[in-house]
C-alpha cells in the first residue's frame, strides 16, 4: 500500500499544481495545528488523541472533497455533512482565520488508492481503529460505516 502524503494545510488546495497531485480516490484525514504545525491534542472519551484528527473520509477524487472542506470554512458551499459539521465548528469556537488569535490551522493528509471501493473499505477501517483506540469517532465523523462483513479483530 501507497504512503500518505505530507500534511498540506487545507488552503494549499487552491494551488493548481497541488490540486492536480490530488486527483485520484483515496482516504483523508483532517487535523488541527497549531501556529507552530503542532497538532493539536483533542481529549477523547478513552484517552487523548494527540494527532488532533477531527476526520477521516474517502472520496473517488481527494482534491474535490478537500475543495469543499475549503468552501466549507469560507461559508461559499454545504455539499457535505463532515464539510457542515466543519464550518459549525470554525464559527463556533472561531478557529484558523476566523479566530481572534489566528493561531489554529486545517491540514489534510491522503493515501492514494486504487479506486473508491478501496477507499470505502480503507475509511471504514481507519473510522473502526480510530473507535477501538478512543471509544468515539473523529469529532466531524458522525457515525461508524455499517459494513457487516469487516471483521473487528483484524484490527
Amino acid at each position: 500500500m501507497s504512503n500518505w502524503t505530507e500534511w498540506l494545510g487545507i488552503e494549499s488546495i487552491h494551488d493548481k499544481a497541488i490540486r492536480n497531485n490530488y486527483r485520484w480516490p483515496g482516504v483523508y484525514k483532517i487535523r488541527l495545528v497549531d501556529s507552530e504545525r503542532n497538532p493539536i491534542k483533542i481529549g477523547r472519551f478513552l484517552t487523548c488523541d494527540n494527532d488532533g484528527i477531527i476526520a477521516i473520509g474517502h472520496s473517488k477524487s481527494v482534491d474535490q472533497r478537500i475543495k469543499q472542506f475549503l468552501s466549507a470554512i469560507h461559508g461559499k458551499e454545504f455539499k457535505h455533512s463532515v464539510a457542515n459539521r466543519l464550518f459549525l465548528i470554525i464559527y463556533i469556537s472561531n478557529i484558523g482565520e476566523h479566530s481572534s488569535t489566528g493561531n489554529s490551522k486545517i491540514e489534510f493528509a491522503a493515501l492514494r488508492l486504487k479506486d473508491k471501493s478501496e477507499a470505502k473499505w480503507e475509511e471504514e477501517r481507519l473510522l473502526k481503529t480510530c473507535f477501538k483506540e478512543f471509544g468515539e469517532l473523529p469529532p466531524l465523523n458522525g457515525a461508524l460505516p455499517n459494513n457487516h462483513d469487516f471483521d473487528w479483530k483484524t484490527l
